[in-house]
């Protein structure tokens, strides 16, 4: 016989399969420990769903576009500065060519985000100029002119299009 550690009551331990189950608890308190912790479980799930539920656009932007840069960082890892051909030394930037704000259609645009150092990204507005020369010789012309296509097309993201590039990235990041 054993005492519980929790009702303090004597307990005979549960037998199964030719052999006894090591537990300091009687069969009565088990249940209930299980029943708590599914609880808690449910309770946990319950208020990442109503998190989840209050998150706008706007925070599914932001969420796709740090997982995104992300990815191009560890893509381009190793790799020199787009704009200056440096070797980056620290902090890696996800420059863009064509910026965030004004050109959305190609915000996740993998050919229009590579790793920049800081200096060029946020201290010389990218130089676009170098920028797209680099492009040039990286991918060729006809790239460069069909990224320029595309950042001129209009595209409004949903939520649902947005949950869907986080799974993507998340998946590529592993």
């Amino acid at each position: 016989m054993k005492y519980c550690k929790d009702c303090k009551e004597s307990f005979e331990p549960i037998k199964k399969y030719n052999s006894t189950i090591k537990t300091n608890r009687c069969e009565v308190c088990l249940k209930t420990a299980q029943a708590l912790k599914n609880l808690a479980s449910i309770k946990k799930e319950k208020k990442i769903k109503q998190k989840e539920d209050l998150l706008t656009l706007q925070d599914y932007l932001k969420m796709t576009q740090q997982v995104f840069n992300k990815f191009i960082r560890q893509r381009d890892e190793g790799k020199p500065c787009v704009s200056c051909k440096k070797i980056i030394v620290g902090k890696i930037d996800a420059g863009h060519m064509y910026s965030v704000g004004n050109y959305p259609s190609v915000r996740f645009n993998e050919k229009n985000v590579h790793s920049q150092c800081i200096n060029c990204n946020r201290y010389n507005g990218g130089k676009v100029n170098d920028y797209r020369i680099n492009f040039v010789l990286m991918y060729s012309q006809a790239e460069l002119d069909e990224l320029d296509k595309l950042a001129h097309q209009s595209i409004k993201y949903n939520i649902n299009d947005l949950k869907e590039l986080i799974k993507i990235y998340k998946e590529r990041l592993k």
